[in-house]
């Protein structure tokens, strides 16, 4: 059997790279929200008439931060320019996981390459955010305590 040369493996390598980085941006789905951009303290506010019906689509733009990972990550969003004492915080739950992009976010090279999803977003600078707010089964008690949104995108 003939050994593979020096340049055909890394020719190889950077073949099987192109398509990994493909598949990565073909498969980072970007969930829409059409309509204006909002702040969290706009969102709150009362002067700003959005449908708050379980599942409405928002867009936010803010500074994301968040403690801990997973499940388990307390996340909240707050206004861009957050110097005034009336910036509100908004609690936000991180989103579902997407497989193929956390196992290609272990990979050494190809990691910096993936996208922002909603399981790990964009945190501690100014972006927009795609945020949903969260359904609840009938009995309102099994929501209690957690975030009344939900990220559906990773930021922009």
């Amino acid at each position: 059997m003939k050994r593979m040369s020096r340049r055909g493996l890394v020719s190889a390598s950077c073949l099987c790279l192109l398509l990994i980085v493909g598949v990565v941006l073909a498969l980072g789905e970007r969930p829409s929200a059409s309509g204006s951009v909002y702040t969290p303290t706009q969102l709150l506010s009362t002067s700003v008439v959005i449908p708050m019906y379980n599942g409405t689509v928002v867009r936010l733009r803010g500074v994301l931060t968040c403690i801990g990972s997973g499940i388990a990550a307390v996340c909240v969003l707050t206004d861009p320019n957050a110097s005034s004492a009336t910036t509100a915080v908004l609690k936000i739950g991180l989103g579902t996981p997407n497989p193929l992009l956390s196992s290609l976010r272990r990979l050494p090279l190809v990691g910096t390459l993936v996208p922002p999803s909603p399981d790990h977003p964009v945190t501690a600078k100014v972006a927009t955010y795609i945020v949903r707010r969260r359904t609840c089964p009938s009995p309102r008690a099994l929501c209690e305590g957690l975030p009344g949104w939900v990220l559906e995108s990773g930021g922009e």
